[in-house]
């Protein structure tokens, strides 16, 4: 916990103070990164930094995200230099500003200026010597290019081409270790050499038959892909309106009238109109079988960066049916009657599950 006096100390003596998670601090920061969440299609995040006179707070250095900085009060002269390290995926240490080249940017953001630097570029910001900085950093696109994709295709390739290759099944031949290594790599005996050229041709044949499984597999490497970002995705930035529309004050209530509760099971009907209440709040993922499915949802986040767990429901082939077309019919609004699997009461109970999950919104207060 961060108490104002040792902060202001630290301030004072010419330290930066980054504040972390300020969405959940901040209804507009929320609201914006909950958006662009949804238009990007992954993980947005922010940090603000307030930087005191004629002081920097880091190194130059480059970051493994997609960085846009927004100035809110005072100015900061940022310098942006081209990379040394195409799109790398980690961040670097501490570089050397004397060691570099001329900044390709080299400008001073006033409050509501924004600035653009792509993952890799090398940059360094400093407050100018008469005024303090406070900035706003947007970052998205960390760990999400085709390499992390392939890092959980690559098990499932393995799998698929295990299942269908019995030369991949084979036993190692009995004298692989003395024909591989880093200890044989120098090994000029003639049977070894050829061992070891058979070994790495059988190993390429093996990737070969990997590559034409693609196809079967993408899908599911996808989906693994996309729970990382349910997971780690903020909760949909409600307006009031949209609140009124949900489970959130729609719900169950006590009728003072009756003395009775009025419970959602009296309030959706049939001809309720529904919809997902974001597109990228849900994902249908099929188990091994492909006869059950369950739907992972991020509407039970926290503004809090992995302070919960995934989040799912397990499903019936007939109610995931019934979401898929959920997905695809998204803005739009449809009722139980427009589903097309199942009977009635089915497709009215599945209805009424996803809108006290929060995870549906009434088209009209109910």
């Amino acid at each position: 916990r961060a108490h104002a006096g040792p902060i202001w100390d630290f301030y004072q003596t010419g330290c930066s103070i980054r504040l972390l998670n300020p969405q959940a601090f901040c209804q507009k920061v929320w609201e914006k990164l909950s958006y662009l969440q949804e238009y990007v299609g992954n993980f947005c995040g922010a940090n603000v930094y307030l930087t005191p006179p004629g002081t920097q707070g880091f190194a130059p250095h480059w970051d493994d995200i997609e960085a846009f900085v927004i100035q809110l009060e005072g100015c900061k002269r940022w310098r942006v230099y081209k990379p040394t390290t195409v799109l790398p995926d980690y961040s670097s240490h501490n570089l050397d500003g004397a060691t570099l080249p001329e900044p390709i940017i080299d400008c001073v953001l006033k409050a509501g200026d924004l600035l653009y630097f792509p993952r890799g570029y090398i940059h360094q910001g400093n407050a100018l010597a008469d005024e303090h900085s406070l900035h706003i950093t947007v970052s998205m696109f960390q760990k999400h290019s085709y390499s992390h994709l392939m890092s959980k295709a690559l098990p499932n390739l393995v799998e698929s081409a295990k299942r269908n290759s019995i030369v991949s099944r084979e036993s190692l031949p009995l004298d692989f270790l003395n024909a591989v290594g880093s200890a044989n790599i120098a090994k000029n005996d003639g049977s070894c050499a050829q061992r070891r050229d058979e070994i790495i041709g059988t190993m390429q044949n093996f990737l070969r038959e990997m590559i034409e499984q693609v196809p079967s597999i993408v899908d599911q490497s996808a989906d693994e892909f996309a729970l990382k970002f349910i997971r780690e995705s903020l909760p949909p930035c409600l307006s009031n309106e949209e609140s009124n529309r949900t489970i959130l004050t729609s719900g169950a209530k006590w009728n003072n009238e009756s003395k009775t509760v009025i419970g959602v099971e009296n309030i959706v009907d049939m001809d309720s109109q529904l919809r997902l209440v974001r597109r990228h709040c849900v994902r249908l993922v099929a188990e091994k079988d492909n006869k059950t499915f369950r739907l992972y949802f991020s509407v039970e986040n926290t503004r809090v960066y992995h302070e919960v767990d995934l989040k799912s429901v397990e499903i019936r082939l007939t109610d995931a049916k019934n979401v898929k077309f959920l997905i695809k019919k998204y803005p739009k609004f449809c009722s139980a009657n427009d589903l097309k699997f199942g009977d009635e009461e089915a497709r009215l109970e599945l209805m009424m599950g996803l809108y006290e999950k929060g995870i549906l919104i009434a088209k009209t207060k109910f």
